[in-house]
């Protein structure tokens, strides 16, 4: 980096360099230098014998004043600069351009850690909840917990809006997430039938530093909810620093009584070794499978050969992305147990849960 030039952590996956004197000649011919030496660098992972096959970075540049006129609006700049690199694959370097990243710009407002976290602070975020069901009788036996955030007009966004950048929040405020949501759910602790499962994406910080994990696991025992009614998921996309120390504590906390699924089974790599090492309960097929199955003999093939597999390793198959009657039909037809879908049911507030599924008054 050139004199002058001050490099930081953003978040956990950003790194935000500050150069006072480059123009975007310079700041452009740095970014392409560091991203060629990534690519040749050997890196290893604590843990893992082999170094990683291959290391990429995407870097984005905005310039004072032409792309900001101040801090935050150079973030959201920056940001939907990030946002084009993701939709391009990653792994190149990009310039704020006014006129092309105007819309960008918009959706970037929700790529910022900072508008994320007073979101939270201001009660701006909130659980909703999908129901899972048994589709050979529509019954539902538990919920996928959502989150959505209203916005500073008082619009409803949803969560793929800024949901990256949620699983990118510092350690402490990813912890600070999950303890509003658990204890969000706590408060009808009473009210929630004993039966019925709440599952919920696993937070990278545990993945990062799975200690934090099982202390966190103690922490949801004392709010008084039950273990075997949690379900963790497991993106299959996700990357797990150290394995044998997160199979260690994900052995800890099914002891206890937590359950653990694979989201999005199907779409990467990982999915059999996760079998392999991690306690699972269920593996929930990702929609792309899913999708127009009735008219599709490889996708009913893939379908097939998961539920064979999970059976086999007495694990429970939930299908995501359920939208359509003759999809729905034709899953239950090939023996697949569970499924969520718009089909069957639209993420609700928890209000609606105690409408729908919950008699009025009924306890544990």
């Amino acid at each position: 980096l050139p004199a002058g030039a001050v490099a930081g952590r953003y978040s956990e996956h950003e790194i935000l360099v500050v150069m006072p004197d480059a123009d975007d000649k310079l700041a452009f011919q740095i970014a392409e230098e560091c991203r060629t030496q990534l690519g040749y660098s050997t890196l290893f992972i604590p843990g893992q014998p082999d170094p990683l096959e291959h290391v990429s970075m995407s870097v984005a540049i905005t310039i004072y004043p032409d792309h900001g006129q101040d801090s935050h609006s150079l973030l959201r700049s920056l940001h939907a600069c990030m946002i084009r690199a993701r939709e391009l694959g990653g792994d190149r370097t990009i310039i704020y351009q006014p006129m092309y990243f105007a819309e960008k710009t918009k959706e970037a407002r929700f790529d910022e850690p900072l508008l994320i976290v007073s979101a939270l602070e201001d009660g701006r975020i909130f659980p909703y909840f999908q129901p899972i069901y048994r589709l050979t009788d529509r019954h539902p036996i538990g919920f996928e917990i959502l989150v959505r955030l209203q916005d500073t007009d008082g619009s409803i966004v949803r969560a793929a809006s800024f949901i990256h950048t949620l699983e990118h929040l510092p350690p402490a405020d990813q912890l600070t997430f999950d303890r509003f949501l658990w204890s969000s759910l706590a408060h009808y602790k009473e009210q929630i039938p004993p039966h019925l499962l709440f599952f919920q994406n696993i937070s990278p910080v545990f993945l990062t530093h799975p200690n934090l994990f099982l202390e966190f696991c103690n922490e949801i025992i004392d709010l008084g909810l039950q273990p075997n009614q949690i379900v963790f998921e497991i993106p299959e996309r996700t990357f797990i620093r150290d394995p044998l120390a997160f199979q260690y504590i994900a052995a800890q906390c099914h002891t206890l009584g937590f359950r653990f699924a694979i989201d999005d089974f199907g779409t990467g790599f990982t999915s059999f070794q996760l079998l392999q090492y991690i306690p699972l309960d269920f593996i929930k097929i990702d929609g792309e499978y899913i999708r127009n199955i009735t008219h599709s003999s490889q996708r009913r093939s893939f379908v097939n050969a998961f539920v064979s597999i999970a059976r086999n390793l007495n694990i429970q198959v939930i299908a995501e992305h359920v939208e359509k009657q003759n999809d729905l039909e034709t899953l239950t037809a090939m023996g697949v147990e569970y499924g969520q879908g718009f089909h069957l049911c639209r993420p609700l507030e928890m209000s609606q849960i105690f409408e729908r599924f919950i008699p009025t008054g009924k306890k544990r």
